[in-house]
């Protein structure tokens, strides 16, 4: 049930979407593991973390890249800001191990011919669009 409450901060046409609603780390973690973004305009998909990538997130893609990343960076930076100009490889400091640059170089691969739109991202979730309807309202 108090995943609903993640769910309502995804719609931002909803006075609630601005609220500071908090939940816990289990709470979270069943959400985002229950829902992906359609990748739109890339304000609001969050590049480190968001599964973005045809419905994978960069840990899932490059595990060893993103564990090199902070999680101030990780839990901030929008897809948006990282894509332009490749920006995303400023986040990377220091020397990479093998494993580590072998990510960088898929992480790259995949992201290189990724191109925003001018539509906000969309969240998706369990076969449903979540844009505008509760739950209890989709009809099947």
């Amino acid at each position: 049930m108090y995943a609903v409450y993640v769910w309502f901060l995804c719609i931002p046409t909803w006075v609630w979407s601005q609220l500071p609603i908090h939940t816990s780390k289990e709470v979270q973690f069943f959400f985002r593991a229950s829902t992906f973004t359609r990748l739109g305009d890339g304000r609001k998909a969050l590049f480190w973390e968001d599964w973005w990538i045809d419905g994978e997130d960069v840990a899932t893609i490059a595990p060893y890249l993103h564990q090199r990343i902070t999680q101030r960076v990780r839990h901030t930076l929008t897809v948006r800001q990282r894509l332009h100009d490749r920006r995303w490889v400023r986040c990377i400091s220091g020397g990479l191990s093998l494993l580590e640059l072998t990510d960088y170089l898929h992480l790259w691969a995949v992201v290189v011919d990724i191109h925003l739109g001018n539509e906000p991202d969309k969240t998706i979730g369990i076969g449903r669009q979540m844009d505008a309807t509760p739950p209890n309202q989709h009809t099947t």
